[in-house]
């Protein structure tokens, strides 16, 4: 019903259409709908999204009106909603039927707190382009990710876990709204993999920035994430595009060759009225000073874990390196070795 203003001749709204809003019951109602995850077959479980919760919604009321009135068109419209629903429902099954094995395709290694990129073509059964969510269930975390689908065997995705460690997972779980986003579909199913989940990166600025610059040249190496105390003169300013973009730190190199052995020990006793997250930094020293190094480890170069050390120089035994960094637990005797620049928690007599 409209209403005309006597002073302008205006019509207007006999109401605001703003306070057209939904009851809070029915959204509470909504959200309990959303939260129910029906199991089907064996690993399999079905659920609706909102938008499918208010689609089943006004499937419900037009079949109610059919019904109803014996409106033939009702009739036809209801079962066309009702095909749509079925349709969504049977290609979301059939996307998790076979879906694609990650373990191969897991970088090798995360770093805790951080979103990981992974690109990469995989085997894939289906053409769809679709979106999927990834869950694995380790012991004490879980891994998660999303995964995106290009239809041509190409798969990119982004990972995260919240915590350090060696994630060794076993049992997996997608989970899909393909393709209207109607139905949420979830898939267990078993596959191994093993990922190492490194320390937060804490800069370590004081004991190295000798060592930088005696390492370091002018020749051009690359760009790593900025890290608090970085020099904000080495920040690649044209690199960042907004306010809430990642800032990079620019890295040099030496034309020639830097001969000095490098060695790092880490001392891993913990004291007593020290809280973790001092031995979480610590290690996140370690990891700092593992990728300040990486571009001219040699033969000879040492990293020493508490009671194990490393060949940096040995690409095998750099991947053993950062498997037991990311696996360290506290220790109760000091490191192995001499010499070297050592890390410790321990205060020195």
């Amino acid at each position: 019903m409209r209403a005309g203003s006597p002073k302008t001749g205006v019509n207007i709204l006999a109401y605001d259409p703003a306070d057209l809003r939904l009851p809070p019951w029915i959204l509470r109602l909504l959200d309990w709908v959303v939260r129910i995850e029906t199991p089907a077959i064996s690993g399999w479980k079905i659920g609706v999204t909102r938008p499918g919760g208010l689609y089943l919604g006004a499937l419900t009321g037009v079949w109610a009106a059919a019904f109803y009135s014996g409106n033939n068109l009702l009739y036809l419209c209801g079962a066309m909603l009702f095909a749509l629903a079925a349709v969504a429902l049977v290609r979301g099954v059939q996307l998790l039927q076979h879906p694609p094995r990650l373990a191969p395709a897991l970088p090798e290694y995360v770093e805790a707190g951080r979103e990981e990129v992974l690109q990469g073509n995989v085997p894939l059964l289906t053409e769809d382009a679709a979106i999927v969510d990834v869950k694995w269930h380790t012991d004490d975390s879980i891994l998660e990710g999303q995964l995106k689908l290009s239809g041509k065997g190409f798969l990119t995705g982004r990972f995260f876990s919240a915590t350090r460690g060696c994630a060794q997972f076993a049992r997996q779980e997608l989970a899909t709204s393909f393709p209207l986003g109607l139905w949420r579909i979830i898939r267990h199913q078993n596959e191994e993999g093993r990922l190492s989940v490194m320390p937060r990166v804490v800069a370590w600025h004081d004991a190295m920035e000798e060592l930088r610059r005696l390492e370091q040249g002018d020749e051009w190496y690359g760009l790593r994430e900025y890290v608090s105390g970085d020099a904000l003169s080495r920040v690649h300013w044209r690199k960042v595009t907004s306010v809430d973009a990642g800032w990079t730190v620019k890295r040099f190199d030496r034309s020639e060759p830097y001969d000095q052995q490098q060695v790092l020990r880490v001392d891993l006793r913990l004291p007593s009225g020290l809280d973790e997250e001092r031995f979480e930094q610590l290690l996140g020293k370690v990891w700092y000073w593992f990728q300040e190094q990486s571009a001219h480890l040699k033969s000879g170069d040492l990293l020493v874990l508490g009671q194990e050390a490393f060949d940096l120089g040995d690409p095998r035994a750099r991947r053993s390196a950062i498997e037991t960094l990311a696996c360290a637990e506290p220790e109760q005797t000091p490191p192995i070795g001499s010499g070297g620049i050592l890390l410790s928690l321990i205060e020195r007599q």
